[in-house]
């Protein structure tokens, strides 16, 4: 079975918080860009605590032990639990993905003959139900089948891994339809932590230079999914000018003259494309904090209370029990929509000054997810990869929030229950014609 102590040593959820600081801040410093509002000490004093009360998570987490994790023996696992994990699985992953194609296709009027802009405004308008929900849950066990397959270096035949492969890549479909390039963010960043995780990434320059010259095409691809949504309501015309100065995170963040200039007088689509990258992924990567300031500052609603970062929860709740979600007010509780407002800015809109307490509590719930996966607690590891995407993150986007996180969070979570039932051994005993349950054991 798989295990790799130096991914664990070398990706823990403390260090890879701290990366991605080093990394916002190093991008902030040389990007090409000028802020437009001032900044708030208070709303700066509030990001240093929340990093802080994550940390005391961190370090709670890390040292509590009244439920220790006793490492798992892999050579308990037979055979033929893994085989009937990876099956129902397989099983439920396939009913998602053909459950969320019916329903964004028939159902709610995506088309390929149609514009992200307009698939997203079809979407919109049908309306949200059970539905989603299950699809959006199910789907997300596509993450999970190739994870089983190299976990636990199953011999199955290329048939399942192309399969298994082919439902990790399923969700992309509707995500390039929709234009998102957040959700196919999370596809690729979870795809390399496998990679990297189950060892199938080997280390050498000329694989360096490969890997970097994927990393360049995917780039310029999203930026060419970003122009081509653009131009569906500015023309081919005006999409740069748009882009540089009327683009709704210019509200905080601006190109600096040098900048503009040298995209707007470029002769050809490529120079144009580069330029636009690197300007682009440093505005949207590094906005985020800007924006929360100016949410810190102009935040005049009720605080939710949790209803507007796990707004799918409670789209659920309000469904099961036939009550309005009043989608319309979640859509305008912040100050500016569109924008990114960094991981805090969702909780803040939910629970203030509480925010450092739901990050302490999420600090701890992290360490002992990392805990339990590092002692050989597979079921564990996929959720304890996303919220590595999490905390790098963190001074740019919330991906509980956003991108469909909940959801995969949720499938990651449902995951552990099952994988847990799976490998549980039964010892029957018979009484007349019937096996009666003596014991279930691990």
């Amino acid at each position: 079975m798989h295990s790799n102590p130096l991914f664990h040593s070398s990706f823990s959820p403390l260090k890879i918080s701290v990366y991605g600081i080093l990394v916002w801040l190093l991008l902030f410093v040389m990007a090409p860009l000028q802020t437009t509002i001032p900044v708030n000490n208070d709303a700066i004093l509030f990001l240093i605590l929340s990093y802080i009360a994550l940390w005391l998570g961190f370090a709670i987490g890390k040292n509590f032990y009244l439920f220790r994790a006793v490492r798992k023996n892999d050579a308990e696992i037979q055979k033929q639990q893994v085989t009937k994990l990876f099956y129902i699985v397989v099983a439920l992953a396939i009913m998602g993905t053909a459950i969320r194609l019916l329903e964004v296709f028939l159902l709610r009027g995506i088309s390929f003959s149609q514009g992200a802009m307009d698939n997203r405004v079809s979407m919109e308008e049908s309306g949200y139900g059970m539905l989603s929900v299950i699809s959006a849950i199910l789907s997300s066990f596509g993450f999970l089948p190739i994870f089983i397959y190299y976990q636990f270096k199953m011999k199955k035949s290329f048939i399942w891994r192309f399969i298994a492969l082919l439902l990790f890549f399923a969700p992309t479909l509707d995500i390039l339809l929709l234009g998102s390039r957040s959700g196919v963010f999370v596809i690729v960043m979870m795809f390399c932590m496998y990679a990297i995780y189950f060892r199938k990434i080997r280390i050498s320059p000329k694989r360096i230079v490969f890997i970097a010259g994927i990393a360049f095409i995917f780039l310029l691809f999203s930026t060419h999914i970003y122009v081509r949504r653009t131009v569906e309501f500015t023309g081919e015309d005006e999409v740069y000018k748009h882009i540089l100065y009327r683009s709704s995170v210019n509200f905080t963040l601006e190109p600096t003259d040098n900048m503009a200039d040298a995209l707007l007088n470029s002769k050809n689509r490529i120079e144009k494309y580069l330029y636009l990258s690197y300007f682009n992924v440093a505005q949207y990567y590094t906005h985020g904090i800007l924006e929360f300031f100016y949410l810190f500052d102009n935040f005049d609603n009720d605080h939710s209370l949790g209803s507007y970062t796990f707004i799918a929860y409670h789209k659920l709740f309000a469904q099961v029990f036939g009550l309005d979600p009043n989608i319309g007010y979640y859509s305008t509780i912040q100050p500016r929509n569109g924008v990114y407002t960094s991981f805090f800015g969702p909780l803040y809109v939910d629970f203030e000054w509480g925010t450092l307490l739901f990050v302490l509590l999420f600090g701890f719930l992290q360490m002992r997810i990392f805990k339990l996966s590092k002692q050989g607690h597979h079921e564990y590891t996929p959720l304890y990869f996303y919220f590595l995407i999490i905390d790098f993150f963190i001074p740019v986007f919330n991906f509980i929030n956003g991108a469909k996180g909940i959801y995969l969070i949720t499938s990651f979570v449902v995951f552990i229950f099952i994988y847990t039932l799976s490998m549980k051994k039964i010892i029957l005993n018979s009484v007349g014609n019937k096996n009666i349950v003596l014991k279930i054991i691990s």
